[in-house]
This record gives C-alpha cells, structure tokens and sequence, in this order.
C-alpha cells in the first residue's frame, strides 16, 4: 500500500523493520505538512520508530519550524518528536508596508 510515496508495508530501515503503523503515521505527518503549511513536504524528512518521530531537513525560519513541530506532535499515534530540522541561515525578515 503506497500513499505519496510512502510505503505502508512493513520493511527494513537501517536493519530494522518499520511496522505499518509507524509507516501510516509518517504518511499522515507528510499529508498534515502538505494540507496546514507552506513548507515543501519534501524538504522535510520523517521518520517514526514505535510512534516517536524524528524531524530531519532545513526551514527557511524558526516559525516554521515551530509550526511543523506543533502540527505534527499532535498527530494520533505519535507518542513523541524529535526535532533535528535545521534553519536556513538567512531568515527573511517580512517586508514593512
């Protein structure tokens, strides 16, 4: 079973065996960037290992970061996040009116 490329099948990661649930929360975490941010889904990485997930990529500024970080904690099944996600060093400051 494949979701936007993501396989729901369990399979090997590093030696070990991802399980369906872990690939369906991965799934759902890239459908939940991809529906409630700007940021490009696959400038981001996730991974899941029994219901924690790890974040991995670059933003373009802390906002961003902060708001992949409060969508995705709260996903059903993820049971905690680890947040690797690096910022770019220029952080575009919003134009003044």
């Amino acid at each position: 079973l494949m979701i936007r490329n993501i396989d729901l099948v369990p399979k090997q990661m590093n030696g070990e065996t991802v399980s369906a649930a872990d690939a369906a929360i991965a799934a759902t975490g890239y459908e939940a960037i991809q529906w409630f941010t700007t940021i490009p889904p696959e400038s981001i990485r996730i991974t899941v290992q029994d219901g924690w997930m790890s974040l991995e990529g670059t933003v373009a500024c802390g906002h961003q970061r902060q708001t992949l970080r409060e969508i995705l904690r709260h996903l059903p099944g993820v049971k905690g996040l680890s947040d690797k996600i690096v910022l770019k060093p220029e952080c575009a400051a919003p134009e003044a009116a």
